[in-house]
């Protein structure tokens, strides 16, 4: 008994479907295929460019050091050049030296000429003035002369401006004005007595102090004081500046010292016209005098100027 076959008939909109489905299916995988390839070309672009910036770069490196070995060729053909210029400069100073320079061998001095006629005489200068020592020794002598004495006097000044002694200084900054007879100064600021006798000694010295509270100075004869002057300093915030001037009357032998100490004071000023000290022989001594005391005989009063 044969078997009758049975069809299945799908109906059209089912065909359709399948058929349309079948040619999307085909139309995506063309798209896929067509990005893919795109891609792959993509990726084969970028790696070129990318090897070309890594060639690109390695020349930018290349080219970096070349350039930073022309820049020491520059600098270095620059110092060549410059002194190049200063040799050029030298070479062009030298050369008319050179020139005028004669390279042949000097000949023999010739025999000295005739001498030439003398010159008029010149007007005569003025007269100077004379010598201080000068007029000083001629007052001397005339003194002598008349008193029949050998006038023996020291007078000492201050040099050396502004300076700060030390508590009971010994002042030594003095220097020779006028000294006759046989007194005798010495460097460590010591007037030598030459001759025993009747001596006028005195001294000045020029301040500066705002802190203490006195300003003195003593002569000392040998290692005692024998005149002393003392002035207050008024307190306040302005410089104190001030001179003492103290004198005596004394009985000095031949090898007595004299000099100046300063106990309190902690500027002076050693000018010439305000610091200074000396002495004056009034009498020399007699067989009369040679036992008197070395005591003033009229000392005068310290005074503030």
């Amino acid at each position: 008994m044969e078997k009758a076959s049975k069809r299945v008939a799908l109906p059209c909109w089912v065909v359709v479907f399948v058929f349309g489905l079948m040619l999307a299916s085909f139309a995506l995988s063309i798209m896929a295929t067509w990005q893919v390839v795109n891609l792959r070309a993509e990726a084969s672009r970028l790696s070129n460019g990318l090897a070309r910036l890594n060639s690109d770069e390695e020349d930018i490196a290349v080219e970096r050091e070349r350039l930073k070995r022309e820049l020491v060729e520059v600098r270095r053909l620059e110092r060549t050049l410059n002194q190049l210029v200063i040799k050029a400069k030298e070479a062009e100073g030298r050369v008319p030296r050179a020139a005028k320079q004669c390279r042949c061998r000097r000949g023999r001095r010739g025999p000295r000429g005739p001498q030439g006629p003398r010159g008029k005489r010149g007007a005569k200068g003025e007269r100077g003035e004379p010598c201080k020592h000068q007029q000083n020794d001629a007052i001397l002598r005339e003194f002598s002369s008349q008193t029949n004495m050998s006038p023996s006097l020291a007078h000492i000044e201050g040099y050396g401006e502004e300076i700060k002694p030390k508590s009971v200084h010994h002042i030594t900054n003095w220097k020779t004005s006028l000294i006759t007879g046989k007194m005798r100064f010495i460097r460590e600021g010591v007037l030598l007595v030459g001759t025993s006798g009747y001596y006028w000694v005195y001294s000045q010295m020029y301040y500066y102090d705002s802190m203490t509270r006195y300003m003195s100075h003593d002569v000392y004869i040998n290692e005692e004081s024998k005149l002393r002057s003392i002035s207050a300093v008024p307190k306040g915030p302005f410089r104190k500046f001030n001179t003492n001037f103290n004198g005596g009357v004394f009985f000095l032998e031949a090898g007595d010292r004299i000099s100046i100490r300063v106990p309190f004071s902690r500027y002076l000023f050693m000018y010439s016209n305000t610091s200074y000290f000396g002495a004056i022989l009034l009498f020399p001594a007699t067989s009369a005098t040679t036992t008197t005391s070395n005591r003033p005989i009229r000392p005068t009063q310290s005074r503030q100027k």
